[in-house]
């Protein structure tokens, strides 16, 4: 048997205005400053080489004259765009650290806490009939929580999420009475309702069948025929080659850069496969993905051209 917890829903990007909210508090934030060193002292070590590889791609680019001197600019370029993911990340990160804030926004059944800048911010939103045991934590030291301090904190299905640094226990019953006025009702305390956790029955070991010949199904209900879709788009995918070879004289070096470019077209449909699974997570995985994609298929052109296409000539 396995519980999952609850999931709370997520967004990125500014913190919106007040709105129908009935509480907005920007909650104290605690800053490190072994965490912003150490934070800083990474992004320094990622940017050397990114800022390095920029001015080699530059060159590149600048005296750009032969197809050889086209796939080196292009390779350290697409290198270049997944390389920089790590800074750019490490930057959000410091700037958080360094400029960063904790806000609380509350409405009627809905908390929502969100962190970050104030244009670009991760935004995490709870039911609030979900919620219980709203509380002030003490965190054990070198705990994955000790930065925070004392902090506020209430569980959410199997998890305890916690936000504020540094509150006085003092404060306690003045945050949770603005925090429950605030959403219309108390927040509930005990252990987890049925209900707060989804629970998977485990599927049974299968039971071990006697030996004995196997006989594979056969598709009989669509047989595929030469008037079947998929195959119409087969035999017209592959009449390009065979025109270009016919009636344009082309060479062998010409039919495989075709086929490189088939290569292509299934990089960008698998990127935007990516952009509809992972959503907001693409402005992260995309330039990562075309970075090291763009990288193959500049080296692949290469190999192409220098096997195929100059062999041809010669």
């Amino acid at each position: 048997m396995k519980k999952h917890s609850l999931k709370p829903k997520f967004r990125v990007g500014p913190i919106p205005p007040s709105g129908n909210d009935n509480l907005v508090v920007s909650l104290p934030f605690k800053r490190s400053p072994l965490a912003i060193v150490l934070i800083a002292a990474a992004d320094v070590a990622f940017m050397i080489p990114a800022v390095t590889t920029f001015y080699h791609a530059y060159s590149e680019w600048i005296k750009l004259d032969t197809l050889f001197g086209l796939a080196s600019a292009l390779f350290l370029s697409a290198w270049l765009l997944a390389w920089s993911m790590a800074p750019l990340i490490l930057t959000l990160i410091l700037a958080a650290l360094l400029f960063g804030s904790e806000t609380l926004k509350v409405r009627r059944g809905v908390v929502e806490i969100y962190m970050g800048l104030p244009g670009l911010a991760l935004g995490v939103e709870y039911d609030v009939s979900k919620m219980r045991n709203l509380r002030i934590e003490h965190p054990a030291p070198k705990s994955g929580t000790s930065w925070r301090g004392a902090h506020l904190a209430f569980d959410y299905g199997g998890q305890t999420i916690g936000f504020g640094s540094n509150i006085d226990a003092g404060k306690l019953e003045e945050w949770t009475r603005r925090i429950e006025t605030a959403v219309g009702g108390a927040i509930r305390k005990g252990d987890p309702l049925p209900e707060d956790t989804v629970t998977e029955q485990p599927e049974p070991f299968p039971k071990k069948a006697p030996d004995r010949q196997v006989s594979w199904p056969t598709i009989t209900d669509q047989p595929v025929t030469l008037s079947s879709p998929s195959t119409l788009a087969l035999i017209v995918a592959n009449l390009a080659p065979v025109a270009g070879t016919v009636f344009f004289g082309w060479n062998l070096g010409e039919v495989m850069v075709l086929y490189w470019g088939e290569s292509a077209i299934i990089g960008f449909y698998n990127l935007f496969k990516m952009a509809v699974i992972n959503r907001w997570l693409m402005l992260f995985y995309g330039p990562f993905f075309l970075g090291h994609f763009g990288g193959f298929m500049a080296i692949h052109f290469l190999f192409i051209y220098s096997f195929s296409l100059v062999s041809g000539k010669n």
